[in-house]
């Protein structure tokens, strides 16, 4: 994710042999046509990780049941409180509105 942006903008999408080498590396076969990686490439071009991330072959929304503990989890938190995605802020506000025990765990940073 976080080399993403700058191995697309590295490639010059007029360059064929380039585009070709970058998304046999990158992607499966048949899973990113050339206008998406163009669509891709403007995300990444303006700097909008988010744009990127939803462009992606594999950025569908994913569902995952995960358990673990308070401990752990507030070390997620303390780590991605300040992320520059939007999503991990939406996690962390819904994670604590379900805990049992909200006042174990540092909350969002005051804005």
């Amino acid at each position: 994710m976080h080399t993403l942006t700058g191995e697309l903008l590295a490639i010059h999408l007029e360059d064929t042999v380039s585009v070709e080498a970058f998304m046999r590396q990158n992607f499966e076969p048949d899973s990113c046509s050339l206008d998406t990686l163009k669509e891709i490439y403007r995300a990444a071009e303006n700097k909008d990780l988010v744009g990127v991330k939803k462009r992606l072959p594999e950025g569908f929304l994913q569902t995952r049941m995960w358990c673990m503990s308070y401990r752990t989890l507030r070390n997620i938190i303390l780590q991605r409180r300040t992320h520059r995605l939007p999503h991990w802020q939406d996690f962390i506000r819904q994670t604590l509105e379900q805990l049992d025990h909200p006042e174990l765990m540092p909350g969002l940073p005051a804005e």
